[in-house]
């Protein structure tokens, strides 16, 4: 396991960053309105970083539960759907302006991925003992 793990990681970013390019394929297929094309930029800046952890977070769901901790892959799966997100959403438009909605998401996935990185690597030790 403790071999195959970097790899993953590798893949993951890969495939990431590639799912970046297969959207902006895909973005200039559709005709937006003049409103749209005025703020959409800065909506894709601000929300397409969360796409750079993004596999990171979803793998690691797979990772726990093949080593059977079940309750670190439920951290992670609902601290991003629904906890970390959902607060970020409603909080983030009232504490600052409304244009931080578009945060939300790449700052769920940052406060994920730290846990993430912390349990891999704590469990990925005990593999050694």
């Amino acid at each position: 396991m403790k071999k195959v793990l970097p790899i993953v990681i590798v893949m993951l970013l890969i495939i990431g960053v590639g799912g970046g390019v297969a959207w902006s394929l895909l973005a200039g297929r559709y005709k937006p309105t003049e409103e749209v094309l005025q703020i959409a930029p800065s909506i894709m800046r601000c929300y397409g970083i969360s796409f750079l952890l993004l596999p990171l977070n979803i793998f690691s769901t797979y990772y726990f539960q093949s080593l059977m901790k079940p309750a670190a892959s439920f951290v992670v799966s609902v601290g991003r759907g629904l906890v970390i997100s959902g607060a970020l959403i409603m909080l983030l438009p009232t504490v600052a302006k409304a244009d931080f909605i578009w945060f939300s998401m790449p700052v769920t996935e940052i406060v994920i991925a730290v846990f993430v990185i912390y349990m891999m690597v704590r469990y990925t030790k005990r593999l050694a003992k």
